[in-house]
């Protein structure tokens, strides 16, 4: 008796939510349940000018754009000379779901979507959308539809499309950087000063919102190595190399192992800066264990180590690794690249000597610089040998010759 009583109830809540839903509401339900979109969506857009403040016709009106929007899909789809006549259908119904929300967040449809669930399917189709743009390169476009997607993966607290929507966004911004850039050489070249500071202010305001799309990237643990490559260094190019780790640590956590590449590079860059020896050396070691210990490997280690300064550590590491690739190009490279730059450091010891007038001792620091000269010639025309158009051997070469006089 009470399990009848209590369906009598259902079933009575039920017809008064019916009953208290305008007429128009139930007609245009009822049109979508016998397949008739267009139809339906006449009559929402009817009742809507009547209750635009009510939840029930905002809900409706959300559930039948959407399905409308699906329909003109399927016409395109079937037919590509097909003109679509309603092509805001889906952002009105993202926003007509939303507005129902806010009207009265216990509504429910008669048939269909709930808010949440509107705005989460709006929300793949708006990111659809915008890919479609993306790939087009019509930015603009792709940037209103991506965003409009957030909110939508927000209310589903769908956070792996919120990392992915945000990097996209970070990716829009980056290539209208380099358009904005491009406009203002050929502004520059053109001697129109005023188009030229519009380009740099452009390139300035798409920078900010670059970085906050990649923080909000790495808030929701995009699983994309970039967001947390770009960050690092802008932090640490700041001084903040607290935040600067953090969102190298973070990189690694949330990056699949096969992205971490670029990740674990400035990895071991990041434990030079601190001087961490001992946390250095495990970095080098789980690089070349995870990626290889392979000759570009190799000399992507012991470029970074050069920059840094550790001449003699890549210098080792590179000569170790030439004993068994004797005609690798980018061992070979690296070896000249590291004696260059460890020669140029003598530089300032003998600008020191010759301005005290030391000139015993800065000829002695001359003769070390020149013998390290002499070992990146060598090397850099090796690697000539190997690649005889390869233009930063070329480029070493010839600055080493002027250097050295005639080393023939």
């Amino acid at each position: 008796m009470k399990k009848i009583f209590f369906l009598l109830l259902v079933a009575s809540l039920s017809v008064g939510a019916l009953i208290a839903q305008p007429t128009c509401v139930k007609d245009a339900a009822y049109t979508i349940q016998n397949g008739q979109i267009p139809k339906a969506k006449l009559q929402i857009d009817k009742c809507i000018g009547q209750y635009s403040e009510n939840a029930d016709v905002q809900l409706m009106k959300g559930n039948v754009y959407y399905r409308y929007h699906m329909y003109e899909q399927t016409q395109l789809e079937k037919n590509p000379s097909y003109v679509v006549k309603q092509p805001d259908a889906i952002i009105q119904a993202d926003e007509a779901f939303f507005k129902a929300l806010q009207l009265n967040k216990d509504v429910r449809p008669i048939n269909g979507f709930t808010p949440v669930e509107g705005q989460k399917h709006c929300a793949q189709e708006l990111e659809i959308i915008g890919g479609g743009y993306f790939n087009k390169q019509n930015y603009d476009e792709a940037k209103k539809f991506y965003t409009a997607s957030i909110r939508g993966y927000k209310a589903a607290d769908n956070k792996a499309s919120l990392g992915n929507v945000y990097y996209i966004l970070a990716l829009i911004d980056n290539n209208m950087i380099i358009a904005a850039r491009e406009n203002e050489k050929k502004a520059q070249e053109a001697g129109d000063v005023a188009k030229q500071q519009e380009f740099e202010k452009m390139q300035k305001e798409y920078d900010v919102s670059l970085l906050e799309n990649m923080k909000q990237a790495t808030s929701y643990r995009s699983p994309k190595s970039s967001p947390y490559e770009v960050l690092y260094e802008r932090m640490l190019s700041g001084g903040d190399t607290v935040a600067a780790f953090k969102y190298l640590t973070d990189g690694l956590k949330y990056v699949p192992e096969k992205e971490r590449y670029e990740l674990y590079l400035k990895q071991i860059n990041h434990y030079v800066l601190l001087d961490d020896t001992a946390a250095l050396q495990k970095s080098v070691q789980d690089f070349l264990v995870k990626f290889g210990e392979t000759p570009e490997n190799v000399a992507k280690v012991s470029q970074t180590l050069t920059n840094a300064g550790m001449f003699d550590r890549a210098a080792d590491m590179l000569l170790k690794a030439s004993e068994s690739n004797k005609d690798n190009l980018d061992i070979t490279k690296g070896l000249a690249y590291c004696y260059f730059f460890y020669a140029i450091q003598y530089q300032s010891d003998i600008e020191l000597y010759m301005k005290t007038r030391d000139l015993a001792k800065m000829s002695e620091v001359q003769k070390e610089q020149s013998k390290i000269q002499q070992e990146a010639y060598k090397w850099a025309k090796k690697a000539l040998e190997i690649d005889p158009n390869d233009p930063e051997s070329k480029e070493m070469v010839n600055q080493l010759k002027a250097v050295l006089g005639d080393v023939e």
